[in-house]
């Protein structure tokens, strides 16, 4: 169980209503902040027997260490199975399930008979949702009914970063608890507390989120991947040639990932085209400068939806090559 520092007080806040829990809560925030952690300890909390004198969970009774163990009788978790290795690296994926990159309607159902029975000691009940938005239409009308008859002392955890996605009738039937990212000296110290050295370089190519920069820092070599260096001087120099003799490199990245190192370079071109620092590739701004200059704020905006429109289907199967052409195309008109 893992309480962020920067989530403490969010968190005793919370569980100050713990004697009169609203049904259903819908947290939303940035992407890399621990949106999914913060929920897991706040469902701990409420199903912990010898909560601390501010509700937080003690991490030392039977229902606390079943819940370290995966295994606590009035908690669920409902998310896509592809994502079941990063969220639970250390339990096995049940066997039979198909690993949907959406929540499915089979997942909802398996807990009708939960919802029905009585809860284990009497105490909370918990269903935790991440990422809510990835429920299909079926799975949120369902789930929509019973949020409009819930179960006594069942408690719904719904985390998204992609609150306007979600239903607006579910929305609306959810008690809001909006979380703010970090300040970047906290995050910054956080990291540092990793062993994670250039911190703050690392925080600003993460979109200042501590969770996506520490994965990034133990995954990659530069905060500033040379890949980008080296495209970022393709475009300067006007050399197509050398902008596509990137592609063999590029196609072996996660077609994702490398959109989100894309949208944020085009993010601090658009920052210099109104005047301001680039946020995330400072080491990159004589590149950015030039690039600024040579397209319209009008025209770097619509890049940044065709980017948008693709990052919406990053996941799917689609030809590597192809589509990665099509982005150096894409990067190729606007900025050469």
């Amino acid at each position: 169980m893992t309480l962020y520092p920067w989530f403490d007080e969010t968190a005793r806040q919370f569980l100050a209503r713990r004697a009169q829990m609203p049904h259903a809560w819908l947290l939303s925030g940035a992407a890399g902040i621990g949106k999914f952690e913060l929920g897991a300890f706040l469902a701990a909390s409420l199903l912990c027997e010898q909560p601390q004198p501010e509700g937080l969970a003690c991490g030392h009774c039977s229902a606390c260490q079943w819940f370290a163990r995966g295994n606590h009788p009035d908690v669920r978790y409902i998310y896509p199975l592809q994502w079941h290795e990063e969220l639970f690296p250390e339990r096995p994926l049940p066997e039979g399930n198909e690993k949907s990159q959406e929540i499915r309607i089979e997942q909802f159902r398996a807990l009708d008979d939960w919802f029905h029975a009585s809860t284990h000691r009497g105490g909370y009940r918990v269903v935790l949702i991440y990422p809510a938005q990835q429920m299909n239409r079926v799975v949120a009308n369902a789930l929509l009914k019973v949020l409009e008859e819930p179960a006594t002392k069942t408690v719904f955890l719904l985390i998204t970063s992609q609150l306007p996605e979600l239903l607006p009738t579910i929305r609306s039937r959810c008690r809001r608890l909006n979380l703010p990212a970090p300040d970047n000296q906290q995050a910054t110290q956080w990291l540092q507390q990793q062993g994670i050295a250039q911190a703050a370089d690392w925080l600003r190519a993460n979109d200042g989120a501590p969770l996506l920069a520490l994965k990034a820092a133990r995954t990659h070599e530069q905060a500033v991947p040379e890949w980008l260096t080296q495209l970022s001087m393709a475009l300067v120099q006007r050399q197509k040639a050398q902008l596509y003799a990137l592609l063999p490199s590029l196609e072996d990245l996660p077609f994702g990932e490398l959109l989100r190192v894309i949208q944020r370079f085009n993010l601090d071109i658009q920052l210099q085209q109104y005047g301001q620092a680039p946020r995330h590739y400072p080491e990159l701004e004589g590149s950015i400068q030039q690039l600024a200059q040579r397209s319209s704020p009008q025209v770097s905006t619509h890049l940044c939806k065709t980017l948008l429109q693709r990052q919406a289907t990053a996941e799917h199967p689609f030809n590597a090559k192809l589509r990665v052409h099509h982005l150096l195309d894409n990067l190729g008109q606007v900025y050469t």
